[in-house]
């Protein structure tokens, strides 16, 4: 027993020992971890573009054989072909795990033709709602809009009838011609651009629908009028009035969205001349109160007509590949399309501008062509509370275009000189930038934007050769207090005042 207590104690006495001896010192003569070159490794892509689009990316810092995807995005008109460089395939998106730097390239190509060609022809005078160009493979409506004091006799070609408008079989090139006739009939003559049926289904980008025609007669027209559902008549201005109604004979209807029936609503026209003849025109307009979505982007070279994917106000207008272009010169030729309810948005297009109409250079007018933004509809000289006039007091149609949200677009002066500029509600504010000239036959790049901030509210526009890269500043920028800003909400209007033009297609997206 005793000599195991012993060499208990010997080596409790060791342990002691060695519990209270210092610590050895560690030394690391190279702090660097073996795996720094690892760490700090990262993969650079490049990328270069051939044709119309641009390339993203999900993540910027890629770490070797880590994946990232990139993204071919094309431009409207374009579309994505292929990947060359350090990598291939023709998918939009591709996932990558690199493990050294690459240099890719993305081509995209112009969006080739989507269907058959077709030419139209004009016998006569007047005009056909699609011009001659490729179509999208199916079937399209042609409409037949006479000139003033010409009538629609029939078609020709692809079909023979007098249908106005006319269902086509587009599936393969072919021809058509629209025959039209001079009136020789003793009654006044009504001509309705938009045909004899119309439909406003989209959604309200103003409060009123415009139904625009012309009237002849180989005599004097004493009076024109209009009922809606059987009310009582409307008395109904007639051109040239040197402002919306361009020419002699024009009217435009202004029907009330807070009064047309939802679904058929029978709109007639009656024209008595100073002979006590008696011309009319009757015209059904489907009508439903909805919300135009947002975003929206329009495919003119899908329509039939401008009223397919817009809806027209002012004058007439064809639709071809290019987009739509006035078919009347004049005083503000309108298209809206959008919302009443539209706050804050984006559009997007391109104008080219083909001739001038010099009856435009007045002391109190100039050229334009641009885009207003929060567009209410037209009132009365600034009177902003349309319910309280009577609209059989004043004439049809209203032409004052304020209160809005901004005016925006290309001025010509009558000097020679040009500018792209900016008015706010009612002129309260502007904006304009050095001289500068769009050329003719020259197609243009657009962006304009509304958006509400602590400051107020800001309008930008820029506008740039369709054919550069788009400048990074804006061409004009403005911000106008919100007690000042005008309504709160409203369309898209395209303007050509005394300018032919062609309108690309529109973008319109949502901010905020």
């Amino acid at each position: 027993m005793r000599t195991r207590w012993i060499g208990f104690l010997a080596a409790a006495a060791l342990i002691s020992a060695a519990c209270s001896s210092p610590e050895p010192e560690i030394t690391n003569p190279d702090p660097t971890s073996p795996f720094q070159d690892e760490l700090d490794a990262r993969v650079h892509l490049s990328f270069a573009v051939v044709g119309d689009g641009t390339v993203s990316q999900d993540i910027t810092d890629i770490r070797p054989g880590r994946p990232v995807t990139i993204t071919a995005v094309p431009e409207l008109g374009s579309q994505f072909v292929a990947w060359s460089g350090d990598v291939s395939g023709d998918t939009a998106s591709l996932e990558l795990r690199p493990e050294t730097d690459l240099a890719i390239t993305a081509t995209f190509e112009p969006v080739p033709p989507i269907g058959p060609t077709f030419t139209i022809n004009i016998d006569g005078e007047g005009w056909v709602s699609r011009q001659s160009g490729p179509i999208i493979e199916g079937e399209i409506f042609l409409r037949a809009i006479p000139a003033n004091g010409w009538e629609f006799t029939g078609w020709s070609g692809m079909v023979t009838n007098a249908t106005n408008p006319v269902q086509l079989p587009m599936v393969q090139d072919n021809e058509i011609t629209a025959h039209f006739a001079q009136a020789n009939g003793a009654a006044p003559l009504i001509n309705v651009w938009g045909g004899d049926t119309q439909r406003y289904e989209l959604g309200v980008p103003q409060r009123w629908i415009n139904i625009r025609g012309n009237v002849s007669a180989n005599s004097t027209i004493r009076s024109l009028t209009y009922t809606v559902n059987g009310t009582a008549g409307v008395p109904l201005e007639m051109g040239p009035d040197t402002r919306r109604l361009q020419d002699l004979g024009d009217f435009n209807i202004e029907l009330d969205t807070e009064t047309l029936l939802s679904g058929r609503n029978d709109v007639e026209i009656t024209a008595f001349d100073d002979q006590g003849n008696v011309g009319t025109a009757r015209v059904t307009v489907d009508f439903t109160d909805n919300e135009w979505p947002l975003p929206y982007q329009t495919n003119w070279g899908a329509a039939g007509a401008v009223e397919d994917q817009a809806q027209v106000v002012d004058g007439i207008w064809t639709v071809g590949a290019d987009g739509i272009r006035t078919a009347q010169i004049g005083y503000d030729r309108l298209v809206a399309l959008g919302d009443d309810q539209w706050i804050d948005y984006e559009a997007e297009f391109t104008v080219t501008i083909h001739e001038i109409d010099t009856a435009g250079f007045d002391p109190t007018s100039e050229p334009f062509v641009g885009i207003l933004l929060r567009w209410p509809g037209h009132s009365f000289d600034g009177v902003d509370d349309v319910d309280t006039v009577d609209v059989g007091t004043l004439p049809q149609p209203r032409w004052y275009y304020w209160p809005a949200g901004s005016l925006s677009g290309y001025y010509l002066a009558l000097d020679g000189t040009s500018q792209v500029k900016i008015e706010t509600n009612e002129s309260i504010q502007l904006d304009d930038a050095p001289e500068f000239v769009m050329d003719l036959d020259t197609t243009y790049s657009a962006r304009a934007r509304v958006q509400t901030g602590s400051a107020g509210v800001n309008h930008r526009l820029k506008v740039w050769p369709e054919d550069t890269d788009e400048p990074l500043e804006w061409t004009v920028n403005v911000t106008e207090e919100t007690n000042d800003a005008g309504p709160p909400g409203g369309s898209l209007l395209l303007i050509a005042h005394y300018f032919d033009v062609t309108f690309g297609d529109v973008t319109v997206n949502p901010i905020g």
